[in-house]
């Protein structure tokens, strides 16, 4: 009896969970996902900004927008859909919540480990003896945990504002004010923070798979913008 009820169980676990992986936009979110890596060609691409003629330059470039564009994108199609249906205590949607976070989180990890493939197969070794890739890991570990973390507590649309428009504060900050060499959880100057990064992601996975995706206030947000 124990068995069959098992085996029961199986199938009617499949079918509570089926119905969830089928509202997020999977598909889209790969073809996101793929067209990141893709893009590897146009990391060094951008801009600089400039607001302090005695302080150098601040570059914004692809390699660095392209983790946020995943990451926004993660947030956004990876999100539920019948939150108030995903809530019943029945569903298994806290772990299915869990592992899509998850994904979204170390989606700009994968999109890193592609830039850096192509720069080693691209550039000569000589002019990349010094090349640290460990701040670039740990960078995106941070953008996609964060990203992810807010959107769980105040929707991803608003989540993913903070986060990027925080990103273009901190380098107006040091093209104008201040010669800012050292953030706790992000530096693209050569220091990894790998510890903090991982809590980051931690919380992000763990608000997540707690809240089924979102919190409540964030959920009703969601239906007032939509």
């Amino acid at each position: 009896p124990a068995k069959l009820q098992s085996k029961r169980r199986g199938p009617a676990q499949m079918k509570l969970i089926l119905p969830i992986l089928k509202t997020r936009q999977v598909s889209i979110y790969l073809v996101a996902l793929v067209l990141c890596c893709a893009s590897v060609a146009f990391a060094n691409v951008g801009f600089g900004i400039q607001l302090n003629s005695m302080r150098s330059p601040q570059y914004v470039v692809w390699g660095i927008l392209v983790l946020f564009v995943i990451a926004i994108a993660g947030a956004i199609l990876l999100r539920p859909r019948f939150w108030e249906w995903e809530r019943e205590p029945n569903s298994r949607a806290k772990i299915v919540a869990g592992c899509f976070a998850a994904v979204a989180c170390l989606a700009p990890v994968l999109v890193v480990a592609c830039q850096h493939l192509y720069l080693i197969g691209t550039v000569p070794a000589s002019s990349r003896v010094d090349f640290d890739p460990g701040p670039l890991y740990s960078n995106a570990m941070v953008i996609g945990g964060l990203t992810l973390l807010l959107a769980a507590f105040i929707g991803p649309a608003l989540g993913s504002v903070i986060t990027f428009v925080g990103y273009l504060g901190l380098l107006v900050v040091r093209s104008w004010l201040a010669d800012v060499a050292f953030i706790p959880i992000y530096d693209d100057r050569g220091q990894s923070h790998f510890p903090q990064a991982t809590v980051i992601v931690l919380l992000a996975i763990a608000a997540h798979a707690w809240f089924r995706g979102s919190t409540a206030w964030a959920w009703r947000l969601f239906q007032r913008e939509h």
